[in-house]
């Protein structure tokens, strides 16, 4: 009998959680996971300005990185390695070789919140990009230099290009949409407005003091209610590397997409939001068939729910990450799927609201957010 109860008691210790190390910077927007232990996040610090935070014990501690040259803000990071990554900024991107120093690259930037490494050296960025100003700029050199690549008519202006998902060198996925708009939560008395990562939470900069913060808005604070006309939803694909676009999803009225991830050419997950609409609430969408078909396998209700990255692991395994926020307090929700996003669980964590995810494997993923004192923090799984 002591045997089997000390065996279980190993068994729990050793399973892994979700964990927040509490505040780590002013603002954490973005993460790309280089391995088990280490990560590289997009971030910036009062003070400091923009930096890059690296990780290499898991999250318990980071380490900062100045970026090359003046950065006022980045959005996100993706990572191939311990030794290569990609940041980028409102204004461009950035990489490194060494894992020590970044430099900048041709390219990148398109106000881009979404950077992913694939292939063996390769980073794709969705944002504001060609002709239409909506599409994915393109690094085959480790981030060297980006090629821009617009999806042309399968995602118009009131369809923005958010996230994007690689999953081989030639075919794309691209996520988009919009939500409405409300002059009333731009620059105020006491802050300017700097940047919506998403329809309720913000970057915004103290007029007196200059430092940044995040704000998470209230529901007056949002578009007229029901002004479902301005929440839009789209996917577009490509197969033959950018070339030619073909728009495979679209649902207005009801949400805009935020992330999206690919196990393979046919087997995506995508997330989705919306706050102030008739049902307000986040959702989750599968493809197994390269797009053809988009089944929603989770709706968590309230305007307080969002979700705002997805990930998979493995053919079977994956996660979306957002959360569930309201005035006094924050719950990341972690959604756990163990059948190709048939089915979710909840793993909460109190006290954040996840703004993002990415997985080095199965049992070790990063995801930055924003703690109730509207600071930024990285959540580790381990």
């Amino acid at each position: 009998m002591f045997s089997i109860v000390s065996l279980a008691t190993i068994g729990l210790s050793t399973a892994a959680t979700w964990t927040s190390p509490g505040d780590v910077a002013s603002a954490c927007t973005g993460v790309g996971a280089a391995s088990e232990t280490t990560a590289f996040v997009a971030a910036g610090s009062n003070g400091a300005g923009a930096e890059i935070l690296k990780t290499e014990d898991s999250g318990k501690t980071f380490n900062s990185i100045s970026p090359a040259g003046a950065a006022f803000l980045l959005l996100d990071a993706g990572s191939n390695s311990a030794t290569s990554a990609v940041v980028n900024g409102l204004f461009g991107a950035q990489h490194t070789t060494d894992g020590k120093t970044f430099q900048a690259s041709k390219g990148g930037g398109g106000q881009g919140q979404s950077v992913e490494g694939f292939g063996k050296n390769s980073y794709g960025i969705a944002g504001a990009f060609g002709a239409t100003g909506s599409g994915v700029a393109v690094s085959t050199d480790g981030g060297a230099t980006f090629t821009s690549f617009s999806c042309g008519t399968a995602l118009d202006n009131q369809h923005p290009a958010r996230y994007a998902a690689f999953p081989s060198d030639t075919t794309w996925y691209v996520s988009g949409g919009a939500w409405p708009q409300n002059s009333n939560s731009m620059s105020d008395e006491k802050s300017l407005y700097v940047k919506n990562l998403n329809e309720r939470v913000q970057l915004r900069q103290d007029r007196a003091t200059g430092d940044m913060f995040h704000k998470r808005l209230e529901l007056d604070e949002l578009g007229s209610p029901n002004n479902v006309t301005q929440y839009t939803g789209a996917i577009a694909k490509t197969t033959d590397g950018g070339k030619t676009w073909k728009k495979v999803f679209q649902q207005d009225g009801s949400f805009y997409f935020n992330g999206i991830h690919c196990h393979d050419e046919e087997h995506c997950i995508a997330v989705a939001e919306g706050h102030h609409c008739a049902n307000p609430g986040a959702h989750i969408f599968v493809t197994h068939d390269g797009g053809a078909h988009w089944n929603q396998t989770l709706f968590d209700s309230g305007a307080g729910a969002g979700l705002m990255g997805a990930r998979m692991t493995s053919a079977t395994e994956g996660w979306a990450a957002g959360g569930l926020g309201s005035t006094l307090s924050f719950e990341g929700r972690f959604w756990h799927t163990m059948d190709a996003g048939n089915t979710w669980t909840k793993e909460p964590l109190k006290g954040m609201l996840a703004m993002g995810i990415d997985c080095s494997d199965a049992g070790h993923c990063f995801a930055p957010g924003i703690t109730v004192d509207r600071q930024g923090t990285v959540a580790s799984y381990a």
